[in-house]
Formats: structure tokens, C-alpha cells, sequence
């Protein structure tokens, strides 16, 4: 029987956060009329502008600062969502397991705060971003940090995760819609963390 799912020890927090975004993508899709298909695919645009997705006019123009963490929040379809639930299970319950779940937490607020930074300064000030992804990502980088007791540990560890860290932000470039100014900023985070 294969074990590779199981956990030796239980991690409250990543399935707290996990089940805190399943709750809040199906509360996003209530302004649309909830409904499957609005499950499936998602809050429309003006829905996620309502509910706080993040872009550099409404963030710093209005002064509405919440929009860095409440985007990190806000998924745009169920595939979206689907993706980085899987993606923080797997890195979540690593960092808990390893280094406990108040710097899981941690780790995923900063990450996820310093990546809709990123996104709101770099990236295309009229483009609404959302999504979990810069703080996995966070999560990533603070995992390749965790433990390490010098530069020379650290830069060992990120040779070791080369092709991790590729695919992570070479997916952005490939795929459609992906921002990668929050992944770049959320890795960063994650591993000066």
C-alpha cells in the first residue's frame, strides 16, 4: 500500500488555510449568482474587483492596502483554486511538519503580502491579480531556507532546487494569466524569511 500522502504528524494550519480559501472562493462566487457553472468558472472580473483582487490604481490609487492579502485570498475558477490547494497541501504540510504552523502561517501571509507587492508595482497596473500562488511559492522558498546556516548552505539548497524553481516560474511564462511578479516577489520573501 502506498503511504505517500500520509503525514507523520496532523497540520492544523495548512488545512485551516485550505479549507479558508475553499470557504472564501465559494463565498466570492456569491455576488454573481452562486450557482455550478459560477463554481466552475469562477467570480467574473468586476466580482474579484468587488471582493479584493489586486491591482497598483486600486491598491495605492484608492489606498485600499487590504487588497495585498485579500487577493492572495481570491481564486478565479475552480481549476485556479483546485491547483494551489494542491500546491499548498504538499508545501504547507512539508513547512508544518519541519518547522511548525505559526511560521507556516507566517511564511504564507508575508510571501503572499510581498508577491501582491511585487505584482502591484511591477506588473500591468490595470490587471487584476489574484490567488494563493505567490505565497506557495513563499512557502517554497522558505522551505529551501529552512535550516540552512549560511549563504553557502542556502545557495546549496536552491542549486538542489534548480529545476523546482524553474518550473515554478517558468509555468508563468508559458501559461496564460499567471503572474509571475507575485512568484518572483513571493520566492524572495519566502527565502529572506
Amino acid at each position: 500500500m502506498r503511504q505517500a500522502f500520509r503525514r507523520s504528524r496532523p497540520t492544523p494550519v495548512t488545512f485551516t488555510l485550505l479549507g479558508g480559501l475553499a470557504v472564501l472562493y465559494v463565498l466570492s462566487c456569491i455576488p454573481g449568482g452562486l450557482s455550478l457553472a459560477s463554481l466552475i468558472n469562477g467570480p467574473s472580473v468586476p466580482e474579484l474587483v468587488q471582493v479584493g483582487g489586486n491591482a497598483r490604481d486600486l491598491t495605492f490609487g484608492n489606498l485600499e492596502l487590504w487588497r495585498l492579502l485579500t487577493a492572495t485570498l481570491l481564486h478565479g475558477g475552480f481549476v485556479h483554486i483546485l491547483m494551489n490547494s494542491l500546491a499548498l497541501w504538499n508545501l504547507g504540510g512539508q513547512l508544518e511538519e519541519v518547522a511548525g504552523g505559526e511560521e507556516v502561517l507566517l511564511a504564507f501571509v508575508v510571501t503572499g503580502i510581498v508577491g501582491s507587492l511585487a505584482s502591484a508595482f511591477l506588473g500591468n497596473p490595470q490587471i487584476i491579480s489574484i490567488g494563493a500562488s505567490g505565497a506557495i511559492v513563499g512557502l517554497f522558498g522558505f522551505i529551501c531556507a529552512v535550516g540552512t546556516r549560511s549563504l553557502a548552505q542556502l545557495l546549496e539548497q536552491l542549486r538542489r532546487n534548480v529545476m523546482n524553481i524553474v518550473l515554478l516560474l517558468g509555468l508563468g511564462f508559458i501559461i496564460p494569466n499567471v503572474d509571475n511578479w507575485a512568484h518572483i516577489g513571493g520566492i524572495l520573501s519566502g527565502i529572506a524569511l
